[in-house]
């Protein structure tokens, strides 16, 4: 799939989710993301579009520097395209639109705009 589809789903699907017109559930991270590896899954959502499961995490994994002769973590916002069970089938080219995505999903959760609308009718008395 070249790269501008790519990031034309992505956009998409972060229109859906500010306008509320696409729901993402959250979830256990799935074992085959993890299982094997030292990586950590965080935050990991998921939602069906167009007959696709997909889902975007944030993925954190050991690093090692010889420079300074330490391990220290990196993170990536990840998404995927994946089977009904949760298997990654493929996974999108990093893009920033994919943070721009997750944030999205995360302020939703957390129903920020409605926190801020509120502050705002109180201020306004």
């Amino acid at each position: 799939m070249k790269r501008s589809n790519w990031s034309s789903l992505i956009t998409t699907l972060n229109e859906l989710t500010h306008t509320g017109k696409l729901d993402w559930a959250r979830y256990d991270p799935p074992d085959s993301l993890v299982s094997g590896t030292n990586h950590k899954v965080f935050g990991f959502y998921s939602t069906r579009f167009k007959d696709h499961r997909i889902g975007i995490y944030e993925m954190r994994h050991q690093v090692y520097s010889g420079e300074f002769d330490q391990l220290y973590w990196e993170s990536n916002v990840q998404l995927d395209i994946f089977t009904e069970d949760f298997e990654s089938l493929v996974a999108a080219p990093a893009d920033v639109g994919v943070n721009d995505l997750y944030d999205t999903i995360k302020r939703k959760e957390a129903k920020l705009d409605d926190l801020f609308k509120g502050l705002d009718e109180l201020e306004q008395k």
